[in-house]
């Protein structure tokens, strides 16, 4: 969450500066950080989870997921056809960013 958080504030700022090759560098990050993220996430979510639960725990990433990448793509465009694309990506660092530190400080 961290990496995305930082991909995404690195490339609101290269956006900013029209900095293209620093742009698809922060993209890079991004890519690598989503790769790992998912199944990190479900691995925890299994480990944490009761035995009873663990269907559960399994699904609910997903779909969370899967409802993001649903709703993201217009919010965000709509906060780039409104602000800026460095908005928008901002934006995103912060959600991750936010949801990092929730996730630190629930399993700390």
């Amino acid at each position: 969450g961290a990496l995305c958080a930082a991909a995404y504030g690195g490339a609101a700022f290269a956006v900013q500066l029209r900095a293209k090759d620093a742009f698809y560098a922060c993209l890079s990050a991004w890519a690598l950080a989503a790769a790992v993220k998912s199944p990190a996430l479900q691995s925890f979510a299994m480990e944490v989870a009761p035995s009873e639960r663990r269907g559960t725990a399994l699904s609910v990433p997903k779909v969370v997921g899967d409802f993001a990448f649903l709703v993201a793509p217009f919010l965000l465009g709509v906060i780039s056809d409104q602000l800026g694309p460095d908005v928008a990506l901002a934006s995103c660092a912060a959600v991750f960013a936010a949801g990092t530190a929730v996730f630190v400080a629930k399993t700390s």
